[in-house]
């Protein structure tokens, strides 16, 4: 009998292979006609007020505010790049006391932890090689641990 079934199996999983392997019908690309207007990419001229296209960003590179000519924002641009770094470090400044802060403030007030948990487990008289006299209905439980703790300071 076991032999059997290690043959069906092996059948079973060779066919499984084989099916796996399959390719569709070959693809064949469709065909669609072209509109009876068109003109080869070649063939297109400009209309009024049109024109080919010349990216040039090279001017926009560096000092791209200067293209406007103006005084102010020249000024205001000179002023901007020293001041970043300083703005920087302020903030990171902000930051840490503010941690700090709220570091030494945990303290004043009371912590309340939980972590509920529910478990069920049942065992079935189905399973193979399981005894049936140890099959269950199923049993159940609902822990609601609760953690409070507060320091009083005198």
């Amino acid at each position: 009998m076991k032999r059997y079934l290690l043959i069906f199996a092996g059948m079973a999983i060779l066919l499984l292979l084989l099916v796996g392997c399959m390719v569709g019908p070959k693809y064949a690309k469709p065909s669609a006609p072209l509109a009876p207007d068109f003109k080869e990419a070649t063939d297109w001229k400009e209309g009024d007020g049109w024109k080919k296209a010349q990216p040039n960003d090279a001017p926009l590179r560096g000092k791209w505010w200067e293209l406007y000519d103006d005084a102010k924002l020249n000024e205001l641009e000179e002023q901007v790049d020293p001041s970043n770094q300083t703005l920087k470090i302020a903030e990171a400044n902000f930051r840490q006391a503010r941690t700090a802060i709220r570091f030494n403030r945990a303290a004043e007030a009371p912590t309340i932890g939980t972590s509920p948990s529910i478990t069920s487990i049942r065992a079935s008289a189905n399973q193979p090689y399981f005894p049936s006299s140890l099959a269950n209905n199923g049993s159940g439980e609902f822990i609601l641990p609760l953690d409070l703790s507060y320091e009083i300071d005198f």
